[in-house]
């Protein structure tokens, strides 16, 4: 499991999954929004890496996001970007070094399928820490045919198979994402419940293969909300488009549990390695232990990641179980 890398300053990897348009760059622009206030609470920070032009794209991002909304025009809001790689770094305030990076990078649905770009995805998924699988919940609730021509979840299902050992003792979360309105109307469960159902069959391959599990949803913009489907007029991906509303009277920018992912992630590393002390390793994993003891020096560091556990929703406000396993459980 590649928690670590040989680097001075270790790296953790996270790979997002989800189909074309769907939210992943929207989703990682409000993670890193939201977590900047999330975060304040401890002694720890997140900052993009300035040696990293992709990461300062974010802040674009966000304020293209922020005018949208706060203009009462959601059809303004940007589309995200394809493949696309992300660094940032994340430390405890007061020291001038960061401690570890974090590597982000988000693939469209057709690196599932195509075996052109497969083999790319499939060698950094195998280095990451958390597979984080982006749902569009608008078309998750909007019925079963729409839910296949955009979330795709056979295909997805069939992907995760096929990589078999490579998932052992990884952690996924499933992310269901616009999920404004589902809150709003008291329908959230139902949107866990979806999800659920898609996923049902891999519950026992995720057992087999010790991969933890999670349904994180998350209101990814705050200020605006599904309205309804419309005809696509180019019906090439999918035959009806997602249309918004804002439902504020003055709306503005305001994701909601958007940091949960990154406390997920977070936490499940501080788990994992008080976990691998008990298993029989090989060389290689002796040496990745070398630098988790390493980071482990700093208990500042390590205690500060340990803590976020308690900041974790878990069976509330739309987090759910689906699979524990052997490194951590909730």
């Amino acid at each position: 499991m590649g928690f670590f890398d040989f680097n001075i300053r270790p790296t953790l990897r996270a790979c997002m999954l989800g189909p074309r348009a769907v939210g992943k760059t929207t989703i990682l622009t409000s993670i890193f929004a939201e977590s900047k206030e999330q975060l304040a609470g401890s002694k720890l920070y997140i900052r993009p890496c300035t040696d990293h032009p992709n990461t300062s794209k974010l802040e674009g991002f966000r304020t293209m996001l922020e005018s949208a909304i706060e203009d009462n025009n959601p059809a303004a809001l940007p589309a995200s970007m394809d493949e696309t790689e992300f660094k940032f770094e994340i430390g405890t305030v007061g020291n001038p070094r960061a401690n570890v990076d974090l590597l982000i990078k988000d693939y469209p649905g057709e690196y599932l399928t195509n075996e052109m770009y497969k083999s790319t995805l499939v060698n950094f998924l195998e280095e990451s820490d958390i597979i984080m699988i982006a749902i569009d919940s608008p078309y998750l609730m909007e019925g079963e045919q729409l839910n296949n021509e955009k979330n795709k979840p056979a295909i997805v299902k069939q992907f995760l198979r096929s990589i078999g050992d490579k998932l052992n003792d990884k952690l996924i979360l499933f992310i269901p994402l616009k999920c404004e309105r589902y809150f709003h109307d008291s329908k959230i469960n139902d949107v866990v419940g979806l999800v659920k159902r898609d996923y049902e069959e891999m519950r026992q391959f995720f057992v087999e293969h010790n991969v933890a599990s999670y349904i994180v949803s998350i209101q990814t913009l705050g200020g605006v909300e599904f309205d309804k489907m419309t005809p696509n007029p180019i019906p090439v991906d999918v035959s009806k488009i997602s249309q918004f509303r804002m439902y504020a009277q003055k709306p503005e920018y305001n994701p909601l549990f958007c940091s949960q992912p990154l406390f997920y992630l977070l936490t499940y590393v501080a788990y994992y390695t008080q976990w691998r002390k008990t298993r029989k390793m090989g060389a290689l994993d002796k040496l990745k232990d070398t630098i988790a003891a390493y980071l482990r020096k700093d208990t500042v560091f390590y205690n500060e990641i340990i803590s976020l556990r308690s900041k974790i929703l878990v069976n509330r406000a739309g987090s759910e179980v689906f699979t524990n396993n052997y490194i951590i459980k909730f």
